[in-house]
Order: C-alpha cells, then sequence, then structure tokens
C-alpha cells in the first residue's frame, strides 16, 4: 500500500520513522496551533480543567480533507510513582470521553481500551467511536506511551473509514530505532 512518492519522517526523540501517502498533507505550524487550542478548550470546558500544553512539542500534523488529521506528540514526563503515567493517561482519557458526553449523548459514543504492538513498542490504545448523527460517525484513536522520558502520543481522527484505514497503515507500520 506504500508507494515511491510516500515521505518518511524520523522523530530522534522517540526513535521513531513513518512513512505517510502523499494524500495527506502537513498542517501549517499557524493552523496547528489553533487547532490545539481550540482542542484544549473543548477540554478544559467540559471538565473544568486547566490544560497546560506548553512543554508539549508537536512532531508532525497531517490531514486529508478537513475531517481526518493524525498528530504526534511528546511531553517530557517525569515519573513520580512506579503508575503515575497510567494513572495520568486514564484521566486523559476520561476527559476525552467527558468532553465528547458534553456534545452528544453517551448511547452514541461507545469507547474500548486495549494493547498494540508497534514494531516491539507496546502502545496504550483507546479508541472512541462518536455517532454524530445517523449518516455520520467519527473514530478517534489515541496511542499512548511513557517512553523514553516522554508522554509519547499520537492521536487521530476521522470520518471517512477508507482514509482511516491509511491512518491506521502509518501507525501500524512505523518503526523503532532498536
Amino acid at each position: 500500500a506504500f508507494s515511491q512518492s510516500d515521505t518518511t519522517y524520523y522523530f530522534k526523540e522517540v526513535g521513531m520513522s513513518i512513512r505517510v501517502p502523499k494524500s495527506f498533507v502537513p498542517v501549517a505550524s499557524n493552523e496547528d496551533e489553533q487547532l490545539r487550542l481550540k482542542g484544549e478548550k473543548f477540554i478544559e470546558d467540559a471538565n473544568n480543567v486547566q490544560v497546560d500544553a506548553s512543554s508539549t512539542k508537536n512532531l508532525l500534523s497531517i490531514r486529508q480533507g478537513q475531517f481526518n488529521y493524525m498528530n504526534i506528540t511528546i511531553t517530557p514526563y517525569k515519573e513520580k510513582t512506579k503508575n503515575s503515567w497510567q494513572k495520568d493517561n486514564e484521566d486523559v482519557k476520561n476527559m476525552l470521553y467527558k468532553s465528547f458526553v458534553e456534545k452528544v449523548t453517551p448511547k452514541n459514543i461507545d469507547t474500548a481500551s486495549s494493547f498494540a504492538n508497534v514494531d516491539g513498542v507496546v502502545f496504550d490504545r483507546f479508541e472512541m467511536t462518536i455517532r454524530i448523527n445517523p449518516s455520520m460517525t467519527m473514530k478517534m484513536l489515541l496511542y499512548s506511551r511513557f517512553y523514553k522520558g516522554f508522554d509519547f502520543g499520537v492521536a487521530y481522527a476521522y470520518l471517512d473509514k477508507a482514509i482511516g484505514k491509511e491512518l491506521d497503515a502509518i501507525i501500524k507500520n512505523a518503526k523503532f530505532k532498536k
């Protein structure tokens, strides 16, 4: 499914390389910043919290069309206790869920948590299916883990199932420097 015209990205901080089909375009940094601020406000309003993403570094944001988007980030993270990252990650998943419950009824949201092995690196995988209306369903996935001193996350959302398969392939075919 990959071609010679794909773009390969390498993120030295986590030793990850991905191949992105040319149908996806990088999101300009100013637009990416607007999306980040909008996402923060969405979570803050629904959960009555302050989100501080000032130390988060965006490694890549890509999109195909208006509603099919992937974002890869790292945030420096110091584990305070053995399970502090897991607890913080559960809190993030709960806040995401609560944020969408504010917009659509709970019966229109399905969630699933699992683990995903990407080239030998195991991620926490959180999936939300959000039925916006009878003819529109959004899928949102979050792959996250504590890795090399970072809260490392790959988040993507899509409305188009075919584009969703491409986004799935980008993460499933990622490679990590051993």
